[in-house]
């Protein structure tokens, strides 16, 4: 990202998680560019639903930009092997065939003090 480090309170992605390439680069750049005290707000489709792992299948085959969808474990697992500590978490479910989640993280103490 064309920004300095340090320059932001928070960084949001919503509903963009699944066309990153290296998630694990976005998120070292998320963090690069919070201030000690930032937050990362993160909502994507949640892969821990049925329709939603048909779904992510579908457009790995029909769009080119779609790479994956995660479950919140991996999701999880992604966010604190970037030095995030997640602060909030959840799954909504919309209907029988949506389902997102949304995880609030901030630095983790160790990350904060190797700055």
């Amino acid at each position: 990202m064309p920004f300095a480090d340090d320059s932001f309170d928070i960084a949001v992605s919503a509903n963009a998680f699944h066309y990153f390439d290296q998630p694990e680069l976005a998120l070292v750049e998320m963090k690069r560019v919070l201030k000690l005290d930032g937050k990362v707000v993160i909502i994507d489709w949640c892969r821990d639903y049925f329709l939603c792992q048909v779904c992510d299948s579908l457009l790995k085959l029909f769009d080119p930009a779609h790479k994956q969808c995660y479950s919140q474990a991996e999701f999880h697992r992604l966010l604190q092997d970037a030095g995030f500590e997640i602060q909030q978490a959840t799954k909504v479910r919309f209907g029988i065939v949506w389902g997102l989640m949304i995880a609030t993280a901030t630095l983790t103490v160790s990350d904060s003090y190797k700055r």
